[in-house]
């Protein structure tokens, strides 16, 4: 039995830690994205704007998740390569906003439709 609880405290340990690995991760893309939008790098920022999207809606950050998603579809419509991708994004959005159990997301889900 000690052993059992022994393995749960370490897991819930192994999990705080991803946890924080993430944040780390969002807060170094935050940082990122400055630079490469001060460099005019739009398809890096772009390509960037994305994975901090990912590791939010990983994160259960979806509002913000939701946001960086609009980002990035808005900035590649703008693109002949990356302008098919646009309907990826918008579904990742309103994945995002569908998986957030906040209220003040209506009026988002509402631009969706």
């Amino acid at each position: 039995m000690t052993s059992a609880v022994h393995v749960r405290a370490l897991s819930v340990q192994a999990i705080g830690m991803l946890r924080k690995m993430q944040q780390r991760k969002s807060y170094a893309l935050a940082i990122s994205l400055d630079v490469l939008r001060s460099w005019m790098r739009h398809s890096t920022a772009n390509a960037c704007f994305k994975d901090a999207a990912d590791l939010h809606a990983e994160l259960e950050e979806y509002q913000i998740a939701v946001a960086r998603y609009d980002q990035v579809a808005s900035h590649s419509l703008n693109s002949a390569l990356t302008k098919y991708s646009v309907k990826d994004y918008w579904f990742k959005a309103l994945l995002c906003v569908l998986a957030s159990s906040v209220c003040c997301c209506s009026s988002t889900s509402l631009s969706y439709s």
